[in-house]
């Protein structure tokens, strides 16, 4: 499971799991099934708000990366040098919201 900051003022996830803190889920316990130690299938659409941190495993599509950013994965973190992917997709992260529909889906691609 992959974790994400929000960077928009509010973010919805309609289908697939999510990765919670118990705060996190309280608020929104009428549209989540807890699956595993804070782990919540998504029953029904459910919104974040802009700095929240969530663990998201589930289809992450361009116009979603457009308002979320992985955090602690090491490429998004620190490229190695001398890797022209890596180094692209810092260089595309780093836009953040500036990115075009062609940079999102190029920055889906490479993650993979």
């Amino acid at each position: 499971m992959t974790k994400y900051r929000i960077k928009s003022p509010s973010v919805r996830f309609s289908i697939g799991i999510l990765g919670l803190t118990k705060d996190q889920a309280s608020d929104r316990v009428h549209n989540l099934k807890e699956v595993g130690k804070g782990q919540y299938q998504i029953l029904r659409p459910v919104d974040f708000i802009a700095g929240e941190v969530v663990g998201y495993d589930g289809p992450v599509t361009p116009a979603l990366l457009m308002h979320i950013e992985p955090i602690g994965t090491k490429k998004a973190q620190d490229p190695a040098p001398g890797n022209p992917k890596e180094a692209r997709i810092k260089d595309l992260e780093a836009k953040g919201e500036g990115l075009t529909p062609d940079e999102a889906a190029e920055l889906l691609a490479l993650h993979g």
